[in-house]
This record gives C-alpha cells, sequence and structure tokens, in this order.
C-alpha cells in the first residue's frame, strides 16, 4: 500500500520492496501488478512472485474497494 505522497517509496518496508522490486517505482497506475520467474535448475522448478502495489488516497471506501479486487486476483 502506497500513498500518493509516498511514490518514492521510503518508507520502512516499502523501501525494502523498492531495493528488491526496482520496478515498483515504474508503477504509476493506482493498481499495478508486478511477476516474476525464478528457476531452480537443481530441482527442475520455477517459482513465480507476484507484487501488488496499491495507491491510495486514503479514503476507507477506495482502500476496501482495491483490496476486494485484490481477493479476487489472488483467488485461488
Amino acid at each position: 500500500m502506497v500513498e500518493p505522497t509516498e511514490k518514492e517509496m521510503a518508507k520502512s518496508i516499502q523501501c525494502l520492496y523498492k531495493e528488491r522490486y526496482p520496478e515498483l517505482i515504474e508503477c504509476t497506475e493506482d493498481y499495478e501488478t508486478l511477476e516474476r520467474n525464478c528457476t531452480i535448475k537443481s530441482q527442475n522448478k520455477t517459482i513465480t512472485s507476484r507484487i501488488i502495489k496499491i495507491l491510495h488516497v486514503g479514503m476507507e471506501e477506495e482502500i476496501w474497494k482495491k483490496l476486494q479486487r485484490l481477493k479476487e486476483v489472488v483467488k485461488g
């Protein structure tokens, strides 16, 4: 969750995510998904990480709608 005034993601956990996934800074929409695949050759396995960045203004109703959308996306 990122507030519009914090687009640089300089607060605690946001900063950690920004360091791990620098592409998050390029996400400018209200709701964006970043997927990254990692292949473990010794196990012949691919792991997909999905990071979702949600910009919010602070209105509880808006945040709730975006969380409902997130719930639908990750369902199953």
